[in-house]
């Protein structure tokens, strides 16, 4: 893919960030609203499939797995695979309720994030990772944002305890989708590297 200028500019303004969540993020007056249009904007993509590489860490230990991810409104459907053990973790839910599987069987309960904590080494934030993927808050006016004045994108949010960095987006995609995700917790990091996304309505 053929960088653009406005990609080297964007890539240039994380340099700003480096300090991410650690101060009292700006949002730029210009653009008061932008979490608000973007969430209008990306409406469409609520719909989305998309397949990549995260990276888990709790600062001793580490792991890397391959995920696929569809997502058809509140519907989840992730795969999670370790290359390394072949250990393969699927999970269904709705925000309803949940259904993981693993090799030790089959187990349900109400929520992705909780089930996948149970029953496997791994610790996603499930439930807001499906609007930080897209570049968005998880709840709505709540996060501390800071802008791209080059952009006009995300480049990282402060939502409760958790910090999200964008490192990357694809602009070459209308809405401009995140291509590199960072979310710290103290000690804990979910690095989620995107390498297909698949948005929209007609993804199937």
């Amino acid at each position: 893919m053929n960088r653009s200028p406005a990609r080297h500019a964007w890539i240039g303004a994380c340099v700003l960030v480096l300090a991410g969540c650690a101060g009292t993020p700006v949002r730029p007056p210009a653009l008061p609203d932008v979490l608000a249009d973007r969430r209008a904007e990306i409406g469409a993509v609520a719909q989305f499939r998309l397949s990549g590489r995260v990276a888990l860490s709790d600062g001793k230990d580490a792991v890397t797995l391959r995920v696929e991810w569809a997502q058809s409104g509140d519907r989840s459907e992730i795969t999670l695979h370790a290359p390394v053990t072949g250990e393969r973790v699927h999970l269904v839910g709705d925000g309803r309720e949940a259904r993981i599987e693993t090799s030790r069987g089959v187990r349900k309960g109400r929520s992705l994030e909780t089930l996948l904590a149970r029953q496997t080494p791994y610790r996603i934030p499930v439930d807001a990772l499906v609007d930080w993927v897209r570049g968005l808050s998880h709840v709505p006016g709540r996060a501390d944002v800071v802008i791209s004045a080059e952009t006009g994108l995300p480049l990282s949010l402060g939502e409760g305890d958790w910090c999200i960095r964008y490192r990357d987006f694809d602009l070459a995609t209308t809405p401009a989708l995140p291509r590199l995700v960072d979310a710290e917790r103290g000690a804990y990091r979910v690095r989620l590297a995107i390498a297909d996304w698949h948005a929209g309505e007609g993804h199937d």
